[in-house]
């Protein structure tokens, strides 16, 4: 963390607290298991001016990305999910596990749907799911 700071300027959000607290739907897309289940999470962002040239955004993505994989290096096993970084050298991985957990909720979502239907004709739940 003190690297995030002297090296980058990027004075880290670290919530402490565990993410299980938030009170949003339980299989929402965005909420993996990964992160329900974690400690504690980490936030950090970088930002330019309105008129900042394209070497200065660029600098800006690059600096974001460095303090990201600072995190990785600790955290190699993680849940971790960085959407926003055009550099994830996972970003194949990553969005094969969330393509793969989607999938998981839509298909409980699906079969809850469909139990849900056959109790109402006058079926019994089991035999939907």
């Amino acid at each position: 963390m003190v690297q995030m700071v002297d090296q980058y300027g990027i004075n880290p959000y670290i919530v402490v607290g565990s993410p299980f607290l938030f009170k949003g739907l339980v299989n929402a897309t965005s909420v993996t298991p990964a992160w329900r289940n974690a400690l504690w999470q980490i936030g950090g962002y970088s930002t330019w001016q309105f008129n900042a040239t394209v070497p200065e955004i660029h600098i800006q993505f690059q600096i974001a990305s460095n303090t990201i994989q600072l995190l990785r290096n600790i955290t190699p096993s993680s849940g971790f999910l960085r959407f926003g970084d055009v550099y994830e050298p996972r970003r194949v991985l990553q969005l094969s596990r969330l393509a793969r957990y989607r999938e998981e909720v839509r298909s409980e979502f699906f079969a809850r749907v469909l139990a849900m239907c056959r109790m109402e004709l006058g079926g019994s739940a089991r035999s939907a799911v």
